[in-house]
């Protein structure tokens, strides 16, 4: 070590995360915390999200199953007219494409009705776990961002159905890269290529914790759809509220925020001298001024001091009592 050598720079240390789309370097997370706040903010807003969600399920279902018994009833003319006809080939092709045409116009009808309410019971989700209070009625009121939100699901959908034809790995990288554009679709009012190139950027480097969350509320998801009637909603909130907080996090944003119990002053800070009585009624200033010692009498009539204390005369003079002889 040279004493005089000019000073070495320092060491870097490791490289800074890149900032999101707001700017703000993202936070960490793991995931039991992840678990544990999604639950935290389940059991104050379980009823919007779950009835949310029901309120979702039965609109989407009630025109899936008109296009289902359409579907059937001409599957089933069709090839009854072709089987009177006498050739059975004819109305297996039959069947098929009016099953294939059922499908294509069910899946059709998914996409056109889903963005009507995704972006929507995200931003419940985002509400819930910034710390307010979501409500039924946000599943209808507020920004739908339709547009966005449908050009987002077509190219999600192509991009990640090619990748998942190369050998599903690619699909794969692109599903989790992917993952978080509706979000920045509702929550930064960005356009569909936009959010998916932020959402790429967001997920780089951290492919694999967003991998293990997906993968830990997937399971969890699905042993809550084993409870009768309600599970698949408790799993479906969980997820949903999970997926939230991380997006937050990746953000830089901290989630969830939960309100801070009220606690109560222990027992024995009730017990201290200036804590629990009014004022006037403390130790030291419980009685009023006229009964503390030498003040319970009026001027004239208190009792005279202690000999020898201050106000006395002191040691006699020259051993005698009382003050010294005059001149």
């Amino acid at each position: 070590m040279q004493p005089y050598a000019p000073p070495a720079a320092p060491y870097p240390g490791p490289p800074a995360p890149s900032a999101g789309p707001t700017g703000q370097a993202p936070l960490r997370f793991e995931i039991t915390e992840v678990i544990s706040g999604a639950w935290a903010v389940f059991t104050r807003q379980w009823m919007p999200l779950c009835v949310a969600m029901l309120l979702v399920g039965l609109i989407v279902a009630v025109p899936m199953m008109i296009l289902y018994l359409v579907g059937m009833f001409a599957v089933v003319a069709g090839t009854g007219a072709a089987a009177s006809g006498g050739d059975p080939d004819v109305g297996g092709v039959i069947a098929v494409a009016m099953f294939g045409g059922m499908f294509g116009a069910m899946m059709l009808v998914m996409c056109l009705v889903m963005p009507l309410f995704t972006g929507r019971l995200l931003r419940m989700a985002l509400t819930a776990v910034r710390g307010g209070t979501p409500t039924v009625g946000d599943l209808f009121s507020g920004e739908m961002r339709y547009g966005s939100m449908l050009a987002l699901m077509l190219l999600q959908g192509m991009l990640i159905g090619v990748g998942y034809m190369l050998f599903i790995v690619p699909g794969v990288i692109l599903a989790l890269g992917l993952y978080f554009s509706a979000y920045l679709v509702i929550d930064q009012r960005m356009g569909a290529v936009d959010a998916m190139k932020a959402s790429w950027k967001l997920t780089t480097g951290r492919k694999g914790e967003v991998f293990v969350v997906m993968l830990v509320f997937g399971l969890l998801s699905g042993v809550c759809g084993m409870i009768p009637l309600v599970g698949h909603f408790i799993g479906y909130s969980l997820m949903l509220l999970g997926v939230s907080i991380v997006y937050l996090r990746l953000m830089g944003e901290w989630a969830p925020v939960l309100p801070q119990p009220q606690v109560a002053y222990p027992a024995q800070y009730g017990q201290q001298a200036y804590g629990q009585q009014p004022y006037g009624q403390q130790p030291y200033a419980q009685q009023p001024y006229a009964q503390q010692p030498y003040a319970q009498q009026p001027y004239g009539q208190q009792p005279p001091p202690p000999a020898g204390g201050y106000g006395g005369y002191g040691p006699p003079y020259g051993g005698g009592n009382g003050p010294p002889p005059g001149p």
